[in-house]
């Protein structure tokens, strides 16, 4: 973003909260911008006035703004119209202005539901279990039902009374809602689930070590959608994924969020890859760096690789195992434990090997998958190709 000079025409937008200044927001937005060349940025306004702040976005022709706590639902009353995205949930997260008019939407919810619909195509088809009820729960459920068709929708919460107005609504649009404690869920047939939604914050950081799950077991075929996404990992997921469960993390949302702003600003798809290094970035992951050991045993070749596995080192690490692998004839476990992140350069770099191992009748084993890792080879399909341990 170094190359970039703003000037008279440059087209501003912002994320409007208080606090705000830790946002990661202007890091993936401003990505965008910078991938489709656009004389535009992003910046943080961080102020408790919100009618001031909008009104502020119009006079100063801002092309428009994300909206975060505690503005999200005041600021209904100071925009010119509510999309139906926004009027649904009572608040909105994004304002567009054109010509001075400005309009509120919100994607809190479809936002969230991007990546579940990449990666778990289908799983409106399943019963839902939510843990939570607060206002992330209800956007999500929302999105859930009225946008994804879903018919059974469960709560999970430690204090029943809290979740029957979000239940009531939501057997107001046609879903099967059981309010539950975790007391009802110890003897509860989990595998009826096909999705476990954590929408509350516990996990979150600085108490990584805490969990919003503290049953023993999951659901045979439950995928484990956390939304939290500081850490990227959570426990939750951790454990989900050492039970051989599908997991999603909150980064999924994240991203999804923002790239449904960012093509509404400009009518452009958001560069979903490119955001999502910078996203990484921003929590001191540096995509690229990939520390790589080779050892050949009496019967396998070990490979074991760290970091990030990215476009930009996919190329040079397929040629050293393809070089190195090229005269033995033994099966090739692939120790993937300690690599925080791939993108489709890993995926395509897997294949490589995977066709190159085929090519000679031999095995291509992978091990010790990480939940981000899993994941992106799940949106891949590769776990119906590869020998996944």
């Amino acid at each position: 973003m170094s190359d970039f000079t703003p000037d008279a025409k440059t087209r501003v937008y912002g994320v409007l909260g208080y606090p705000v200044r830790h946002s990661r927001s202007p890091a993936i937005l401003n990505t965008a911008f910078r991938f489709h060349k656009l004389n535009a940025t992003y910046v943080a306004f961080e102020t408790e006035d919100t009618g001031a702040a909008i009104r502020a976005a119009r006079d100063l022709g801002l092309g428009g703004l994300s909206v975060t706590l505690p503005h999200k639902v005041r600021a209904m009353e100071f925009v010119d119209r509510v999309d139906e995205s926004a009027s649904r949930v009572g608040c909105l997260n994004t304002i567009l202005n054109q010509d001075g008019t400005l309009t509120g939407f919100n994607f809190d919810g479809i936002g969230a539901l991007l990546p579940l619909d990449a990666a778990a195509p289908g799983w409106e088809r399943e019963p839902v279990l939510v843990l939570g009820a607060g206002g992330g729960a209800r956007g999500i459920a929302l999105a859930m039902a009225l946008d994804s068709g879903a018919k059974r929708i469960d709560l999970v919460v430690r204090a029943p009374e809290r979740a029957r107005p979000l239940a009531e609504e939501l057997r107001g649009k046609g879903v099967s809602v059981a309010v539950l404690s975790f007391a009802d869920l110890a003897g509860a047939d989990l595998d009826a689930y096909g999705l476990l939604l954590n929408t509350t914050p516990v996990g979150m950081s600085p108490k990584e070590g805490e969990t919003p799950w503290p049953l023993d077991r999951f659901g045979k075929k439950m995928v484990v959608y956390d939304i939290v996404y500081n850490p990227l990992e959570t426990r939750l997921l951790r454990e989900a994924a050492a039970a051989g469960r599908r997991v999603l993390s909150g980064d999924g949302m994240f991203l999804g969020q923002a790239s449904l702003q960012f093509r509404l600003w400009t009518g452009l798809e958001a560069p979903l890859e490119a955001m999502g290094l910078a996203f990484r970035r921003s929590f001191g992951i540096h995509p690229g760096e990939c520390p790589m050991q080779l050892k050949t045993l009496p019967d396998r070749i070990l490979i074991h690789l760290s970091g990030e596995i990215d476009s930009r080192n996919s190329s040079q690490l397929k040629t050293d195992i393809l070089d190195y692998i090229k005269d033995q004839s033994l099966a090739l476990y692939l120790d993937l434990r300690e690599v925080r992140y791939i993108d489709s350069g890993a995926v395509n770099l897997i294949m490589a090997i995977h066709r190159a191992q085929e090519a000679k009748g031999l095995k291509l084993y992978l091990q010790n998958l990480t939940p981000t890792v899993d994941r992106v080879l799940k949106l891949g399909n590769l776990e119906k190709i590869l020998n996944i341990l």
